[in-house]
């Protein structure tokens, strides 16, 4: 990796006049030796892999805590390389800590690597999404599919890729309109219908959602004034939910008509789930060395698979 740019895209470059092995970068074209790689390399892995903090690593390497942290400022945030991989089925979502700065994540489920990934410092926009799809093709992936949260406009600016959306997402949204103990009959059976979706078929759920659709037709459109002296559906939020299931069908179950396509992003949801667990040893990270952990775990991952 180059210490400049963190590109991977290094060559041979003959040698220094102590005979060190002398690289140069095709990215920066910085020439530059490894004298301290293996160390400085070893010390970060180490830091993300084994949760190991500055105090224990300077210990360990009987280093004073300033030469740690020193070595660490030399550690560059690792940019997106391309892989060598030609087909992918990407999982794509965006994490975040605190209210704002969050990383917005492509993962090949196929090979379970990483394939790119950008920092934000606000929230996800459809925008960061085109960047990164863009991002792929000038790399020459072909993309076969894609599963994602159900951002509005994703399956529009992928189109004609096919697109699912993740079915536990689709759940939260649910739970969000009905919350988790809903009061009235018709949202109970919503709730425990949107629950099964992981284990039916489009055409059972389709079936038992008109079904549950009949039964309550009624309720859904029940009307009252509200304190404008406006006529407004009762159940405005059962009706979103209804609304919500509905119009996401087609994205639901496309994992039935396309090989390999998994039903939800758990794959990367995981990911995220373990990466904020070792971030979190590391409390009181400026955002510039946060940055740097998040991309080299990548990188690591990468390596391992």
């Amino acid at each position: 990796m180059c210490p400049n740019c963190g590109s991977f895209l290094i060559k041979k470059d003959g040698f220094t006049k102590s005979k060190n092995q002398r690289f140069k970068c095709k990215d920066c074209s910085k020439k530059f030796t490894f004298k301290n790689k293996n160390k400085s390399q070893k010390l970060y892995t180490s830091y993300i892999k084994d949760k190991k903090i500055l105090n224990a690593l300077a210990k360990e390497n009987k280093k004073c805590l300033s030469t740690i942290y020193n070595t660490f400022k030399l550690i560059k945030i690792v940019e997106p390389t391309k892989l060598k991989l030609k087909e992918i089925i990407l999982l794509i979502d965006t994490t975040y800590w605190g209210l704002n700065f969050g990383v917005v994540v492509f993962k090949d489920t196929i090979s379970n690597k990483f394939i790119w990934w950008h920092f934000i410092n606000r929230k996800e926009k459809l925008d960061d999404y085109i960047l990164g799809f863009k991002w792929c093709k000038e790399q020459g992936y072909i993309i076969k599919a894609v599963v994602g949260d159900g951002f509005k406009g994703l399956a529009k600016i992928i189109a004609p890729i096919p697109f699912g959306i993740c079915q536990f997402h689709m759940l939260r949204a649910v739970i969000t309109k009905l919350t988790k103990k809903p009061k009235s009959i018709a949202s109970k059976e919503l709730l425990a219908l949107s629950k099964e979706l992981t284990e039916l078929s489009k055409e059972s759920f389709v079936n038992k959602l008109n079904a549950w659709q009949e039964k309550h037709k009624d309720f859904l459109n029940e009307k009252s004034i509200d304190e404008n002296g406006k006529w407004r559906y009762t159940h405005a939020r059962l009706r979103s939910a209804n609304h919500t299931l509905n119009r996401n069908l087609e994205f639901l179950f496309a994992y039935e008509s396309i090989k390999d396509l998994p039903k939800t992003n758990n794959g990367l949801e995981g990911e995220f789930a373990h990466l904020k667990t070792k971030l979190r040893v590391h409390s009181g990270l400026k955002l510039e060395n946060k940055m740097k952990f998040i991309s080299h775990y990548f990188r690591l991952k990468n390596e391992q698979r």
